[in-house]
């Protein structure tokens, strides 16, 4: 089997459920939400599930590029923060965190 026949019937056939996470204000964190978006494009394509998880309360052209992304469902989390119980709840395969102010300690 070829490594692209492989990818795309590993991600089609396994219903793979990804949940992206990252949150963007006016002054920081668009270029975090613009990684997950590509992550999630490409996810798309290849039939994947993706679920974006965050607070995006950037600049307007942000959330229309959100908007445009068909498939990306949207679930609402206070910046900063990450509720694990909700890879769970979707039945995640696999999540990706992309955010400066999660997993360091104080």
């Amino acid at each position: 089997m070829t490594p692209q026949a492989y990818r795309v019937k590993r991600w089609h056939d396994g219903g793979m459920k990804v949940v992206l996470r990252a949150d963007a204000s006016t002054e920081i964190g668009t270029g975090h939400v613009m990684r997950q978006v590509a992550l999630a494009e490409e996810l798309l394509l290849q039939g994947a599930e993706v679920f974006l998880v965050g607070e995006v309360e950037g600049p307007s052209w942000l959330k229309d590029k959100l908007t445009s992304v068909r498939g990306l469902q949207r679930l609402g989390q206070p910046a900063g923060t990450f509720d694990s119980g909700v890879l769970q709840e979707l039945g995640a395969s696999v999540s990706a965190i992309d955010s400066y102010a999660l997993g360091q300690s104080e």
